[in-house]
């Protein structure tokens, strides 16, 4: 069928290819963030989707990024060390960010598993995109 008789596909979900689930890096690493669309009747390269829906990815609770394709790639510098975790979900960029369906969510942890001393405020990470 054409895009405009395609309601949000069941046999639909985000891959996330990095970081892998409770990876631990190291102090101060740049966090690889790759993931994609996949869809079992089109496949991984060959999703069509319409214009307004977008992958948006969200670091930790905080700010949310939207990347108006169905692949991403790029980094996170500058996370500080602990625990933390990214979500990716398939929104709607036109419908004020709603949600349409799936969405992944990994879990990762950055240096020594201890809390990050309270001296160190590092800036709001920003996000780097390849």
């Amino acid at each position: 069928g054409s895009m405009q008789d395609w309601t949000f596909p069941k046999a639909c979900e985000i891959v996330v290819v990095a970081p892998t689930p409770m990876h631990k890096f190291a102090s101060g690493a740049a966090i690889p963030v790759e993931a994609f669309l996949f869809s079992e009747e089109q496949g991984r390269h060959e999703v069509k989707f319409p214009d307004n829906w977008a992958l948006a990815l969200t670091i930790d609770v905080g700010d949310t990024t939207i990347i108006p394709s169905a692949t991403l790639r790029g980094e996170i510098p500058g996370l500080s060390d602990g625990r933390h975790s990214i979500s990716i979900a398939l929104v709607d960029n036109l419908a004020q960010g709603d949600f349409l369906g799936p969405r992944s969510r990994v879990h990762f942890t950055i240096g020594a598993d201890a809390q990050p001393s309270l001296s160190f405020a590092p800036p709001r990470p920003g996000i780097l995109w390849r």
